[in-house]
């Protein structure tokens, strides 16, 4: 799922899958044999199906179980499977600063595509748009599997099939050790973003941030999280332009309320 280069982003991995397997992990070392019997809930397993097959070597890609001997053991810290939140903000530094994997390609074009994958309402047609972009072997099973980790990873929303880009919750994220308080001028939040967000690096300039960026930013703002100023006498950045929006450039980032909470 996460390795480098080529490899396969099956759906049998869900973020959810991993997780309960992680935490069962947490609480004994067990065996392939045992886990599945714990996942299917019966007794008379032969054999290890492909979901959770998938799932044990998406889990092991993480950092969050090793096999040592025949049995998985939990390796990570506690806090990493201690809410769905802090898994979240477990997995996304991990897989989303390896630019050499087809999940970091195939979420980095995403990102860059701006309205372009808004009429794309099949996974087909997206897995499609994303061979032209280069990554020849990624196909509409890939597809399935990348689209539950981003959503999960809060770079967009689906609606039916439609993938929406919007990076709010990544931002949040990203942006959690940053005091209540501080305030960022435009030229180093995009700084700050190309270090912090390597996803979003290759497209956002101070000429113009891509629309998940832009839309993040927004619905931040319109949370009360952050406030996006804009002064005449600033230097700009800009966001992606949206018809009958009024904000559409910023010079400075303040953030307003803490981003998360430590217990959530």
């Amino acid at each position: 799922m996460f390795k480098k280069h080529y490899d396969r982003m099956r759906p049998g991995a869900t973020p959810e899958r991993v997780l309960a397997i992680a935490r069962m992990i947490r609480q004994k070392p067990m065996g392939q044999m045992e886990v599945a019997k714990l996942c299917e809930l019966r007794d008379d397993v032969s054999a290890l199906s492909e979901g959770i097959r998938y799932t044990l070597a998406a889990a092991e890609e993480l950092g969050l179980i090793e096999n040592r001997e025949g049995k998985y053991h939990f390796v990570a810290e506690d806090q990493a499977v201690a809410s769905p939140s802090g898994f979240r903000r477990y997995v996304s530094p991990r897989v989303l600063s390896k630019g050499d994997t087809t999940f970091f390609k195939t979420t980095e074009w995403f990102v860059s595509s701006n309205k372009a994958v808004l009429p794309l309402n099949t996974f087909a047609t997206v897995a499609a748009e994303i061979v032209k972009s280069g990554l020849s072997h990624v196909d509409e099973n890939d597809v399935l599997g990348w689209r539950f980790w981003i959503r999960f990873l809060g770079l967009g929303y689906q609606y039916e099939k439609t993938l929406i880009p919007n990076l709010c919750i990544r931002l949040q994220d990203a942006m959690h050790n940053i005091p209540v308080g501080t305030e960022m001028s435009g030229t180093e939040f995009l700084t700050w973003l190309k270090t912090n967000v390597p996803e979003a690096a290759s497209s956002c300039t101070q000429a113009g941030l891509c629309l998940a960026v832009s839309n993040g930013l927004r619905t931040l703002h319109d949370l009360g999280k952050i406030q996006i100023a804009s002064a005449n006498d600033a230097e700009k950045v800009y966001l992606y332009p949206l018809p009958g929006v009024r904000r559409n450039d910023f010079s400075a980032i303040l953030v307003k309320e803490a981003l998360w909470d430590e217990l959530d």
